[in-house]
């Protein structure tokens, strides 16, 4: 594997001090967009090279620029493959930690239900669920990472809710929605 360093790049102290610290940020987008854990660890690094060599077009906010090149590292991955692209579902049972007690058990059951739940929304929904919801982004940083008006990220969240509010709805007992 290709180190992210580069000991010709001159702004590779700009690099480690204004993306590096946004790894885990944009490993998790990847890894929620992506069909695999070798898929992501791909776009990722494709994702931190475009972003090494071009740091010099960083103007602001380096955890936003750098989530916005993984997602469009993702998306260009992606839209080459011919599969359906909603069907995505990790191969890595680890996504949520969890401990060990019984009610944990119980927690992580239904971490790993909606994580999978989530993995089955349209890509455009499952991206904003992410960077609002595990990425704690803003509206407008989001409307900024996916390049989309402020109005659609929140219409995409909204319905990508309604989703996972209904499949969640679909899962629960009668006797429970009944409160019997």
């Amino acid at each position: 594997m290709r180190s992210w360093r580069s000991e010709s790049n001159r702004d590779q102290p700009r690099f480690d001090r204004e993306v590096l610290p946004h790894l885990d940020s944009a490993y998790n987008l990847a890894r929620w967009l992506a069909h695999s854990e070798h898929e992501a660890n791909s776009i990722l690094r494709d994702a931190w090279q475009s972003a090494l060599e071009n740091i010099d077009q960083l103007n602001a906010n380096g955890r936003l620029w750098i989530l916005t090149i993984v997602r469009n590292t993702a998306h260009a991955a992606m839209s080459s493959r011919s599969d359906d692209l909603s069907a995505i579902f990790f191969d890595d049972p680890d996504v949520f930690e969890s401990t060990t007690t019984e009610a944990s058990f119980m927690i992580a059951a239904d971490q790993d239900m909606v994580a999978n739940f989530i993995t089955e929304l349209p890509l455009q929904f499952r991206e904003v669920i992410v960077l609002r919801e595990l990425e704690h982004l803003s509206y407008s940083e989001i409307a900024e990472v996916v390049g989309v008006p402020m109005g659609t990220v929140m219409a995409r969240l909204h319905r990508a809710r309604q989703r996972l509010m209904q499949r969640l709805s679909d899962r629960v007992p009668e006797e429970h929605k009944l409160g019997l």
